[in-house]
């Protein structure tokens, strides 16, 4: 109450030079309404075995990838430009860390 709002995800995507989201966090994000795309021209990586909604098509960094996860972070490491990747969604969460990544 009465506290200064911190902003600390737009320094947080500054450091981000790609992203690797998966399909459900991907449909949430797009469906909100009245709020522009999040991520700018961010390269963002859709793990999804089914292909994107025709609304995706206004997103031109969007790409859909249905590999394995392993080669998923190989696809968006190499997107970064060195920067930092950023993994969003529960389940594909879950699997990088299994994988100790």
């Amino acid at each position: 109450h009465g506290e200064a709002f911190i902003d600390t995800f737009t320094p947080f995507l500054e450091s981000v030079g790609a992203m690797l989201m998966g399909r459900t966090t991907f449909d949430v994000v797009a469906a909100m309404e009245g709020s522009p795309w999040p991520y700018g021209d961010m390269p963002v990586f859709v793990a999804t075995s089914r292909p994107l909604p025709p609304t995706a098509s206004a997103l031109p960094h969007v790409k859909a990838v249905g590999e394995n996860v392993e080669d998923m972070l190989r696809s968006v490491r190499g997107a970064a430009g060195g920067k930092n990747v950023y993994v969003d969604g529960g389940a594909l969460v879950r699997s990088c860390l299994e994988m100790g990544v």
